[in-house]
């Protein structure tokens, strides 16, 4: 199989950003302009080059080779689309009264906030214009100077969403209850009896106690990554002459240039990420006593799934000692991923792991250690009903062996 391009969808760091200039000089997408060239993984595990001609969900993406001859590619066989003209813009220092605004299902902008109420925040993005969210199904908003923190400093922001809405302050203080009303002058908190209202300018950070959705997409959906750090979800894509037109479900649409876009995934064809779905039965087995959990896109710690200084954004991760099993009742026929030590483990990091395919062990890879690249895994899965990963002790008992499952995916039929 093609090595799958991947790409950080989550966790690149923002980059200011300003508003394009008005008038003859604004830059414009035209056919004048520079070819942009995009690397386009499909279900089969192949990667094509060219330059996008034209792509709608319900007539399929077409792709145009340096020979200037076209291929439609449908969009169910889309797994992921890299820009590969763009770089990600360096990130500089944030701007006092910028903040990151996230979502339980993956949305990610940064911006100021322009407005909202009872129902809705809205944030004005540089390049984007405003943007509405929903209140329930925010997940966080934060400064846009904590955006690039390492996760240990803040652990609330990698554990499972909290029983009460949460905002901290830039003194340190911390306060819980009912978030009620969030809009350009700050956040009202229901505290029992006694509502409290927070100015931005106070404001440190807000965590909201919206539960995240389980399983995989209802629908497909694509998840689009911006050269800056955003990240937007789409139902339904327009791109024509290099400009892309990306419908949010229930709200406004977006347009922007091609070239602001650094990659899309397309969630909910062919391909399911492992990550997506729920396991049957987990198992932590501790060398000692303590028990490592399993994560979905992110390592064990809950930093960014990174190998080889390579970011991914779909994954699992996992520790030693651990099994982990998926019912799958024979609906796929492929299961593809690669398997490595994150970054964040070290020298003494040594496991071995075993897949299981209805219980007959069909791969083993021992001594999976820091540093080495990823062990590639392609399997034919028709027919099999149960997936089982057995995550086992190395040399090393169970120091550092944070293990990662990269972009993890099983093809359906």
């Amino acid at each position: 199989m093609t090595p799958a391009l991947h790409i950080l969808f989550s966790t690149l760091p923002f980059a200011p950003v300003t508003a394009p200039p008005d008038g003859p000089d604004a830059p414009t997408a035209t056919a004048s302009s520079p070819a942009l060239r995009w690397t386009v993984l499909t279900a089969d595990g192949a990667n094509r080059t060219g330059r996008i001609a034209t792509w709608r969900l319900d007539a399929g993406l077409s792709l145009r080779d340096d020979a200037g001859s076209e291929q439609l590619i449908a969009s169910d066989s889309v797994v992921r689309l890299t820009n590969a003209t763009v770089g990600t813009r360096s990130p500089g220092a944030a701007a006092d009264g910028e903040w990151i605004v996230e979502s339980i299902d993956g949305e990610r902008v940064g911006g100021t906030i322009s407005g909202g109420g009872e129902t809705t925040l809205s944030i004005r993005h540089p390049r984007l214009g405003e943007l509405s969210f929903s209140l329930d199904r925010l997940a966080r908003i934060e400064r846009a100077d904590l955006a690039a923190r390492d996760p240990a400093d803040d652990r609330d922001a990698d554990e499972a969403p909290p029983s009460e809405d949460q905002v901290w302050l830039r003194n340190g203080d911390h306060s819980a209850g009912i978030i009620d009303r969030l809009d350009e002058r700050g956040v009202s908190l229901q505290t029992g009896r006694r509502r409290q209202e927070f100015p931005w300018s106070v404001l440190r950070r807000v965590r909201l106690a919206n539960p995240e959705p389980k399983g995989p997409p209802a629908a497909r959906r694509m998840v689009l990554a911006c050269a800056d750090g955003a990240v937007l979800i789409g139902e339904e894509i327009d791109w024509r002459d290099d400009r892309v037109r990306l419908t949010r479900a229930g709200r406004a649409g977006v347009t922007l240039n091609a070239s602001d876009v650094r990659a899309i995934r397309v969630d909910g064809g062919r391909w399911c990420w492992l990550s997506d779905l729920p396991p049957a039965k987990f198992e932590a087995t501790p060398f000692m006593d303590l028990r490592w959990p399993m994560r979905r896109d992110r390592n064990v710690v809950g930093g960014p799934l990174v190998c080889g200084g390579e970011p991914w954004d779909k994954g699992v991760g996992l520790h030693s000692a651990a099994r982990v099993t998926w019912t799958l009742e024979g609906r796929y026929e492929r299961l593809a991923m690669r398997v490595g030590i994150d970054d964040s483990g070290g020298r003494w990091s040594d496991v071995d792991v075993e897949i299981r395919l209805d219980g007959r062990a069909v791969t083993r890879f021992e001594h999976v250690r820091w540093g080495e690249p990823p062990r590639p895994v392609d399997l034919d899965m028709s027919g099999v009903r149960e997936l089982t990963i057995v995550i086992g002790f190395g040399d090393h008992g169970d120091l550092q062996d944070r293990v990662n499952l990269l972009d993890a995916a099983l093809v359906r039929r």
